[in-house]
This record gives C-alpha cells, sequence and structure tokens, in this order.
C-alpha cells in the first residue's frame, strides 16, 4: 500500500478558507443588481415609473380636447 505524503499542501485548512467558492464581492454585486431589479418592477406595477412613459400615458379617460381659446383661433383662420 502507498502512503501519500503528510506535507502535502491542500489549500484547504484551518487557517485558509476554500478557494473553490465565489468571492464575496460577486454576492455582494448580485444582491444589489436584484435589489435594483425588484425596486424597477415594482415602480413600473405601481404606475410610477419611468417619469410618466408607458402604456397608461396613452390611455387617458379625458377627451384630448384643445382649449375653447384655441378651438376658436382655429376656426376663425
Amino acid at each position: 500500500m502507498i502512503k501519500s505524503p503528510r506535507n502535502r499542501d491542500s489549500g484547504v485548512g484551518p487557517e485558509r478558507g476554500s478557494t473553490t467558492g465565489m468571492p464575496r464581492w460577486v454576492w455582494v454585486v448580485g444582491i444589489i443588481v436584484i435589489v435594483v431589479v425588484l425596486l424597477v418592477v415594482a415602480l413600473l406595477l405601481l404606475g410610477g415609473g419611468l417619469g410618466g412613459h408607458g402604456p397608461s400615458r396613452h390611455t387617458s379617460s379625458k377627451a384630448h380636447t384643445p382649449p375653447a381659446s384655441v378651438a376658436a383661433t382655429m376656426l376663425a383662420r
């Protein structure tokens, strides 16, 4: 039977962490991206996002008629 050397450094020990996991900055950036995406989706669903742009801008319940002064000016021409 062949014995393995006792002084072989596997890279994992009590003073070292695992080198195969994702770095902490990757987790932090991922969480920030997820939070921002959720905020944007929530704003869009609640109707307060994108500064009044979107499908709801074109479906107003008011009739788009010009003010009376503009209509009278247009008829006088």
